[in-house]
């Protein structure tokens, strides 16, 4: 089996023959993994019990007790969200916010998301020089704009919610100490503002997607205050950097 090429381009990924859709990747100097791109091995998979959605979930009893202790701003970051947890937790975690996400939340948006793309667009065609970056100008605002509006932000704090996601949605590209202390201080902020918003919403909820989460009711549990973050910033990087890449090349397959 041939190491596969993270870089190569998309077509190589999803258009390769059933039995090349597994393959070995280095992630890192230091970290190997398997790719795999096939419907029904990553079907199998996600339900073998022997696998675990968080590497923590492969460790033993000991192997976990001699971890490092994590830094407080991790906690938000990893293993409180539904992309880094496991059965019961995970179907738990996934029960309330399917108490959130109701098809008449999402359906109510796609007027406005429509008005939004349109705005980014308008904007560019009336520049002077007829040139703009399509990643930069459109594919990245577009789905910042659409969760602040989804969770309910103040339009006045959508600069600063960019701003974080830049740094939140890059956050396993950092690694140096500054990088790591930027990432916590960001991380931070971004919970204060966020632990804020939850005490406002629960005292006075609003048609929105954080009062639906904080009001949330499952079996007589609801979100934590952790689990609650950890969910803003699951929708921010998996909702954010998603979108940017389904717009990417879905663009470079349009000029193909």
């Amino acid at each position: 089996m041939t190491p596969f090429d993270l870089s190569a381009h998309p077509r190589t990924f999803y258009r390769s023959p059933p039995d090349e859709r597994i393959h070995r990747a280095s992630l890192s100097p230091t970290v190997e993994a398997w790719v795999v791109s096939g419907y029904e091995d990553v079907q199998a998979i996600l339900k073998d019990p022997r696998f675990s959605q968080t590497y923590r979930g492969t460790l033993s009893a000991a192997e976990l007790a001699a971890l490092p202790p994590q830094p407080d701003y991790m906690s938000v970051l990893e293993g409180n969200d539904m992309l880094s947890s496991d059965p019961p937790e995970h179907t738990r975690l996934r029960g309330l916010v399917h108490k959130a996400f109701t098809p008449r939340l999402i359906e109510a948006l796609r007027p406005r998301i429509s008005r939004i793309a349109e705005t980014l667009l308008d904007d560019i065609v009336q520049r002077p020089e007829r040139q703009f970056d399509f990643i930069a100008d459109f594919a990245l605002p577009l789905p910042v704009i659409v969760i602040a509006e989804l969770l309910g932000l103040p339009p006045a704090d959508l600069p600063r919610f960019q701003a974080w996601a830049e740094v939140l949605t890059s956050q396993n590209a950092y690694t140096s100490p500054d990088e790591l202390t930027m990432l916590a201080a960001v991380t931070e902020e971004f919970t204060a503002y966020f632990s804020e918003i939850f005490e406002q919403r629960r005292a006075h909820p609003q048609p929105d997607l954080i009062s639906a989460l904080v009001e949330a009711d499952e079996g007589g549990t609801r979100l934590s205050e952790i689990e609650l973050h950890a969910m803003i910033m699951l929708l921010l990087i998996a909702g954010h950097e998603t979108t940017v890449n389904l717009l990417g090349n879905g663009m470079v397959a349009l000029l193909e």
